[in-house]
């Protein structure tokens, strides 16, 4: 495979979840169980709601879990058919193996938890980037739906890769491929989900 196909393809495998996590809570359907808003409807001190209605606890819950799930089932096809992921490069450089590899914890060989992991890093980054989005949003003046360009497009995936850097201190050359890529996957599923109904406005 040509590397730069491969650097490419590598940086989308690995960043992956955190686009399921970030588009989860607009397929997670409506209904009251879990789907209180995050902020419980508080107000800041400028008079504006915290984040409001449109980030919730199941969205939340649900965006880390989908993450968690796909990041597993990643690893296992991996493995199922011998495709070296970049992650595994990597792991080895990070802060938590260097703590924990002493003590004898090998958390990596094991597929399901080193998914799981992973997962739960780049899905609750993506979130705590998307939730510190809408608080921004918010102290603007904006409201829900309203375009915040740039801050829409890439925050949750530069907090994602924060969160997951401890874990996979992956390579900053990434950004190369990722940043272009997530403002056209950006583009495309904003645009599918209004053309289906699922969001008001298509970005």
């Amino acid at each position: 495979m040509n590397d730069i196909i491969r650097l490419i393809v590598d940086s989308i495998i690995f960043i992956f979840p955190a686009f399921v996590a970030n588009a989860a809570p607009v397929f997670l359907g409506k209904g009251e169980r879990w789907n209180a808003p995050i902020d419980g409807g508080r107000v800041w001190k400028d008079g504006r709601r915290v984040l409001g209605n449109g980030k919730t606890i199941r969205g939340f819950v649900g965006g880390t879990l989908s993450s968690m799930i796909v990041c597993v089932l990643i690893i296992a096809l991996a493995n199922q058919f011998s495709y070296p992921l970049a992650l595994m490069t990597y792991i080895e450089q990070g802060l938590l193996f260097n703590i924990l590899n002493p003590l004898g914890i090998d958390f990596w060989t094991n597929e399901v938890f080193l998914g799981l992991l992973v997962g739960f890093f780049l899905g609750c980054g993506s979130l705590i980037g998307d939730l510190a989005g809408s608080f921004i949003k918010r102290r603007s003046g904006l409201q829900r739906g309203e375009s915040f360009p740039f801050m829409d497009q890439l925050g949750f995936i530069f907090t994602a890769l924060l969160f997951v850097f401890p874990v996979i201190p992956w390579p900053l050359y990434w950004l190369i491929f990722l940043v272009p890529l997530t403002l056209i996957l950006h583009i495309v599923l904003n645009l599918g989900s209004y053309i289906i109904g699922m969001q008001e406005v298509p970005f």
